[in-house]
Parts: C-alpha cells; sequence; structure tokens
C-alpha cells in the first residue's frame, strides 16, 4: 500500500475503505463477509476508513469489527456530524457520544462536517455554538482533525474552504466530475490551502463501471495498455498529487483485492497525454448516450436536491409536516408521468423527493425512530446513483404509515 501525508505529517493510505455500502444478508449488514473484507483490507495496509451518523448500521459495525480483532490504533476512524439535524449545543454533544458509543471509541480521528452546503449553513452553525464544540473536542483529544465533505459548486467550495481553519475536506471527484462540483479547480484550490483532499464517488456510484455505454467499453477495450473501467477511474486520480486518499465503497471481497492491486501500482505522472486523451474520449462517449435522459438528469440533480432539501431544516416542525404531506402528493402524481419528463421537471422532481426525505430525517429527530434514518440515507443513496425505481418503491412503501403518524401527534 502506498501513503500520502495528512496535514500533520500522519501517513494515510491513498485507498481508504468506505463503509457506506457494507455487504448486506437481506436488510441487516453482513457481519461476516464485512469483517472479512475490513480485515483484509487492514492487513494489505488500508489505514482510513469512512463512515457517517446517518449510513444505516455502518458505525456500529465498524466499531464492532475493529473492537473484537483489537485494530482501533491500527487505522484512523472518519465519521460525519449531521449538522442538518443540529439545533442546539446539547444535540450537538447528544450526536457525538452516539458516534462514539457506536464505534466503540473514546476519540474520532478525522470529524467532518457532513454534507456542508454553504457558509450560511456554517454561520448557523456558529451560532449554535460549532466553534466551542469542536475546539473543546480536539482540546480534550476526543476529535483530532476537523473537516467537511461537500455536494456543489466549485465557488462556495473555495468559499467554505476559507470559512474556518480546516484540518482536511471531502469531495465528489472523478473523471467525469472534473470540471462540476467542486472540480478540479477545487481540488487545486484546497491543496494551495494546505489542506489534504479525500475523494468520494470515484466511480460516480459505480456508474462509471456497471452502467457505461457500448461505444465507451469499447474505447477501454481498444486501447494497448488494458485495464478495467474502476482500474482506469482510480488510476487517474492517484495520477493527481492534489488526491490525498481515495474512498472505495467496496463490497466484496474481490473488490477489495482489485483495488489494493491498483492502489499498490499507481503514482503520481503514470497517465500520459495519450491515457489522457483515452479517457476524454470515454467522457465524450458517455455524454453522447446519457446527455438530456431522464435517468441522467435525474442523477445529475441528486447533489442539487442534497444542497436544496438541507435548507428547511432550521424552519418549525409544524411548517414542514404540512410540507410534508403536500410533497407526498406531488411525488405520486410526478410518478405517474415521468417517462416523458424535460430537465425541468426532473430538477423539481428531486427536488420534491428531497423534501419529502428531510420529512424523514425530522420525524426520527422527533420520535427517535432509528429505522427512519436507515431509509432516508437509503432513499438519498438510491437518488445519487440514479436508482429512481428502487427509490420510489421505498418512498410510496412508507409514506402512508408516516402521514398518519404525523395526523396523531
Amino acid at each position: 500500500m502506498k501513503y500520502r501525508k495528512d496535514k500533520y505529517g500522519n501517513d494515510i493510505s491513498v485507498l481508504g475503505f468506505g463503509c457506506m455500502r457494507f455487504p448486506r444478508n437481506g436488510a441487516a449488514i453482513d457481519m461476516r463477509e464485512t469483517e472479512k473484507e475490513l480485515l483484509a483490507a487492514i492487513e494489505n495496509g488500508i489505514n482510513y476508513f469512512d463512515t457517517a451518523y446517518i449510513y444505516p448500521g455502518s458505525e456500529a459495525a465498524l466499531g464492532e469489527i475493529l473492537h473484537k480483532n483489537n485494530l482501533r490504533e491500527k487505522v484512523y476512524i472518519a465519521t460525519k456530524l449531521p449538522h442538518y439535524l443540529i439545533k442546539s449545543r446539547e444535540g450537538m454533544e447528544r450526536l457525538f457520544g452516539e458516534h462514539l458509543k457506536r464505534l466503540k471509541t473514546d476519540y474520532i480521528d478525522y470529524y467532518l462536517m457532513h454534507m456542508l452546503t454553504d457558509v450560511q449553513t456554517w454561520e448557523r452553525l456558529k451560532d449554535l455554538g460549532i466553534l466551542e464544540f469542536l475546539e473543546e473536542k480536539k482540546r480534550s483529544g476526543a476529535i483530532r482533525q476537523i473537516g467537511f465533505s461537500y455536494h456543489g459548486n466549485s465557488d462556495m467550495f473555495c468559499k467554505l474552504v476559507d470559512a474556518y481553519d480546516w484540518d482536511f475536506c471531502q469531495i465528489q471527484y472523478n473523471y467525469l466530475d472534473e470540471h462540476s462540483q467542486a472540480g478540479r479547480r477545487g481540488l487545486q484550490y484546497a491543496h494551495s490551502k494546505g489542506l489534504p483532499v479525500i475523494i468520494m464517488e470515484p466511480l460516480r456510484g459505480g456508474k462509471l463501471v456497471n452502467r457505461l455505454p457500448k461505444t465507451a467499453l469499447d474505447i477501454f477495450a481498444a486501447y494497448p495498455i488494458f485495464g478495467t473501467p474502476a482500474q482506469w477511474a482510480l488510476r487517474w486520480l492517484w495520477d493527481q498529487p492534489e488526491v490525498t486518499c481515495v474512498l472505495s465503497g467496496m463490497n466484496s471481497m474481490e473488490m477489495v483485492e482489485d483495488n489494493i492491486r491498483t492502489a499498490s501500482q499507481a503514482n503520481v505522472g503514470d497517465l500520459g497525454a495519450a491515457e489522457q486523451q483515452m479517457l476524454r474520449q470515454v467522457v465524450a462517449a458517455i455524454n453522447s448516450v446519457t446527455k438530456g435522459t431522464y435517468a441522467e438528469q435525474i442523477a445529475s440533480y441528486a447533489a442539487y436536491a442534497f444542497s436544496e432539501a438541507m435548507q428547511p431544516i432550521a424552519q418549525r416542525l409544524a411548517t414542514l409536516r404540512t410540507q410534508y404531506e403536500a410533497m407526498v402528493e406531488h411525488v405520486a402524481t410526478i410518478e405517474q408521468e415521468h417517462a416523458g419528463f424535460k430537465e425541468l421537471h426532473a430538477r423539481r422532481l428531486v427536488e420534491s423527493v428531497g423534501h419529502l426525505m428531510i420529512g424523514y430525517l425530522l420525524a426520527r429527530e422527533a420520535s427517535h425512530h432509528e429505522e427512519l434514518y436507515a431509509e432516508s440515507a437509503t432513499v438519498f443513496c438510491q437518488l445519487a446513483e440514479g436508482k429512481i425505481a428502487e427509490a420510489y418503491t421505498r418512498i410510496m412503501h412508507s409514506t402512508a404509515e408516516d402521514i398518519a403518524r404525523y395526523k396523531t401527534e
């Protein structure tokens, strides 16, 4: 395994283990298979494990496996504060305590503000006491480093980089998103400020492997140097010195072993002009087939929904309950007509589903009902991956029961 330095000179494996997509046995995490994969990853030098409060069962599974095998001190744990659920300093303390309990630890190595959307959101958190909270935790050793994860455009990302003395940041970045999201510009800006950059969604939720058009696959196959689509996508990232660690949501032993091999062979500057040109041709092939289609519009606006849907979280719960019911009806209507929708309709659809998910999040906050967290996180992931049918199935299955409960409160 190869390593790159964090802000303070610690070695971080260039391949990190993304813990959102652990193998599952039905609805539950397959602990036996997950343990095998995590142990193999650690044995081969992976030392960075990324989870989050809202990933269903992830923190608890990671904590249990590390504790059982006495491996906590051999790895770095990154997890995320769901700031969109925070209304007070007490709320920060409560959620942080839950992190530690689930992870079976007394400190977090890398602590992120999850899906920080804009400077205004950061200012709201400052008003709630986030600076004092973070400084106290860092002073006590309960938090070692502080960062944020981001879905949004490069302009706002650069503003957020300058809004606080961060230790690191995390962005969605891959060869298809080179000039969207934070993009190459954001990556290079963060690097210029001395920030290590952790990369998420290097394969676009599997799209750059499992959902490539035939024309893109033919380009890879015709290139004289062999590489799978996943290997080319990862090598493109590790070719860039500004990239510190690439997270991969590995959920099979085959995937773990293949990614470890690729990471051990990749170096900065490996890709020449010919390889870069080949990948640009792949991007053009992907865009020529998918641009303008309904599924692609949904996937493109998923990150937009994350940002927009988080904004109402500070509003009163009573107001959002009314919005929740209205959005349910709106989404049901759209579902019946979605096949012929144009771009504007696709945007409205994702916004509506985003607001619907906020209803789930707030319902959990009000009732401490863990399953609603899992439901909302699952649907968000499905939207981000363009799995519209699956997301709708989950939404419609649980909506009626949730509305009935709301009406009785």
